[in-house]
């Protein structure tokens, strides 16, 4: 559970209840690509100690 991105049950009742869907969608993809940066970033920075 940790894994998954921001909202990710935030938008399966977004889904159920047809609102905000695309809201949602966009803040789980907008997370997502953060975190591969964010983690590329910290993995580069640790890699290099």
């Amino acid at each position: 559970m940790a894994a998954l991105p921001t909202g990710a049950l935030a938008l399966v009742v977004a889904q159920r209840y047809g609102i905000y869907v695309q809201r949602s969608s966009a803040a789980i993809l907008a997370t997502t690509i953060a975190s591969a940066v964010t983690l590329s970033a910290l993995l580069a920075v640790l890699g290099t100690r």
